[in-house]
């Protein structure tokens, strides 16, 4: 695997997902972030106290951190689950995660249990992120062989739920007005068109596609084209002074943790489409990271923060 240094910042470019037993058990390619930090904040005891966690209030512990920690272990700290108790601690957390899904006929959904005041949710929507993530997490244990074989029905239904239209409690959102494509991360009205969730969903419908092995359809593949395209279309429009915004329906700047992460992911999906159109905007974000270095961007952010908050308190309008 190849690397590139620039600002201070790893860019991989993307190859097959293999998975290579001679190489302490790791992908040939990891996941397209490296979670593995977060493996060595969550060791194998606090499994249980998460999944508990996560039951009670999954605002603290959303799925989506319990599925990170999953794929942190992986990647980074294989080892520390290759033998006992770290292995059936993990093999709990799995099927702890997969054991929250709901059916509906032949869809499996993560429903989360809080409310998203600023997006207009209660409790019971479904985040096409998180269905990215755990599909992304079900085709790495799929690897592991028999290991998770009672689990290797569950990849499809998680894939179908994901691609449910939003109005029925999926992911997919199509725009009337352009028909494009859209992978919601909040099921929000109007679409809010979250950056990374959309990348992170799609990063996942992808990989599945990717695998010869699974029965992938002509519909996915056509799916997944739209969305690439949706993604190619819009780009531009994340982009404001070589910075990202977070999202389209509040243009709200991108703390700088997440401007990282739609830097990354961006780059990565133009190695791996071979997208110049991506790879410029993945630039020119990668050089606004150093143009951040005395926080103008978080200047910016907590400028406009207030306005808004100024805003609300005359007009009453919802941000």
């Amino acid at each position: 695997m190849k690397q590139t240094q620039n600002s201070n910042f790893n860019f991989l470019e993307a190859n097959p997902l293999i998975y290579n037993n001679a190489d302490n058990c790791k992908y040939e390619r990891p996941y397209i972030i490296d979670f593995s930090p977060i493996a060595k904040i969550y060791n194998t005891d606090n499994f249980l106290i998460l999944l508990n966690s996560n039951a009670v209030n999954s605002v603290v512990t959303p799925y989506s951190l319990l599925i990170q920690v999953a794929l942190g272990y992986l990647d980074g700290a294989f080892s520390l689950i290759r033998t006992e108790p770290g292995r059936s601690r993990f093999e709990d957390l799995v099927r702890g995660i997969f054991g929250a899904l709901h059916m509906k006929g032949n869809a499996l959904f993560f429903r989360h249990a809080q409310a998203k005041r600023e997006y207009g949710l209660n409790p019971g929507w479904s985040s096409a992120l998180t269905q990215g993530q755990a599909l992304s997490l079900w085709l790495r244990l799929n690897a592991l062989g028999e290991t998770f074989s009672d689990l290797n029905h569950i990849g499809p239904l998680l894939l179908n739920g994901m691609l449910y239209s939003v109005e029925d409690g999926g992911g997919l959102y199509r725009d009337q007005r352009t028909n494009e494509l859209w992978l919601e991360e909040y099921p929000s009205n109007p679409a809010s068109h979250v950056l990374n969730g959309f990348i992170f969903a799609l990063f996942g419908l992808m990989e599945f596609n990717m695998r010869d092995d699974l029965h992938k359809t002509d519909k996915t593949i056509s799916i997944e084209r739209k969305l690439i395209q949706t993604l190619s279309a819009n780009i531009n429009l994340y982009d404001r002074f070589g910075w990202s915004y977070y999202d389209l329906e509040k243009r709200n700047f991108a703390p700088t943790h997440y401007h990282l992460i739609h830097t990354f992911t961006l780059n990565y999906i133009s190695v791996m489409l071979n997208n110049d159109r991506f790879a410029v905007v993945a630039k020119r974000w990668r050089r606004g990271i150093d143009l951040n270095l005395y926080g103008l961007i978080d200047v910016l952010r907590f400028v406009r923060k207030v306005f808004r908050k100024s805003y609300v308190t005359l007009v009453g309008r919802r941000w």
